[in-house]
């Protein structure tokens, strides 16, 4: 890790907005990713061993220290931390944020706090703690793998691959390449099916988004760039386990062709 990086904004506005990045050779001396795990336990009898059973995250804590040079440095982390929680007006937003662990790897967090440690014992410096809420686990990359088809109405993609260390949910785009609207899509990958209907003009492009999506702060939306189309996604979810490589999707499209896009965040487990 060589820098940590706060950045603004939400979806496409990341490229453009860039917030407090800690001084060369000063990184924090203290990251950590904290995962609570919610266990059940329920005793058996007549036995000295209780049934524990693990019901999934309970909470995900972020935790930054270290040693700032200035107060107009606390002050920097202290607004951007803040950026997590509340806009310019005060109003609560509850925002999701990135956090950069080098240049182009990020954590996604919420609900941040920070605040310069009055009771560290450093007379050259100003100590400070941060602590902020993860979204999920998972460490991600500004720039995911790709994988496109020709355009048909029947497109298919090979050689797609996670080299990631965690399992991820594909994003997909649809580009319609002919001159009539495509009223259905269908998307195949191991047995499972996700479909959409709707209408996407001749042109325009679809993307649907499976996981977490900057686009609009959610999770499973379906978005649309260059359309004004309403549709819904019906089906299953579609994951692609850690380390599989060599993979194929097709789909089928209803009433024109297109060009299918398989995105892969390559994501990797945080803790």
């Amino acid at each position: 890790m060589t820098y940590y990086q706060w950045k603004l904004g939400t979806g496409i506005s990341y490229a453009a907005l860039s917030g407090f990045t800690w001084p060369v050779n000063y990184n924090p001396d203290t990251f950590e990713i904290l995962v609570t795990k919610l266990q059940y336990s329920k005793p058996i009898p007549n036995t000295d061993l209780p049934f524990m059973q693990d019901q999934g995250t309970q909470s995900i804590a972020v935790n930054v220290q270290g040693t700032l040079w200035s107060l107009s440095d606390i002050s920097s982390l202290n607004q951007f931390a803040s950026a997590t929680n509340v806009d310019a007006t005060g109003a609560s937003l509850n925002l999701y944020q990135r956090l950069y662990i080098n240049g182009t790897d990020y954590i996604v967090v919420r609900n941040g706090t920070a605040r310069n440690d009055q009771f560290a014992t450093n007379p050259l410096g100003y100590p400070y703690i941060a602590t902020f809420g993860g979204v999920d686990p998972f460490v991600y990359t500004d720039s995911p793998a790709t994988f496109a088809s020709s355009s048909s109405s029947t497109p298919s993609v090979s050689g797609i691959a996670n080299i990631g260390t965690a399992y991820c949910f594909p994003a997909f785009t649809i580009q319609n390449t002919g001159a009539t609207p495509i009223t259905a899509i269908s998307i195949v990958y191991g047995g499972v099916t996700l479909t959409w209907s709707g209408s996407l003009a001749s042109g325009a492009t679809l993307t649907i988004n499976q996981d977490y999506s900057e686009l609009n702060n959610a999770y499973g939306p379906v978005s649309y760039v260059g359309s004004t189309a309403n549709g819904n996604v019906g089906g299953n979810r579609m994951v692609i386990q850690a380390g599989a490589l060599s993979q194929s999707m097709s789909a089928t499209l209803t009433g024109s062709t297109g060009i299918l896009t398989v995105i892969v965040p390559n994501r990797r487990w945080g803790r």
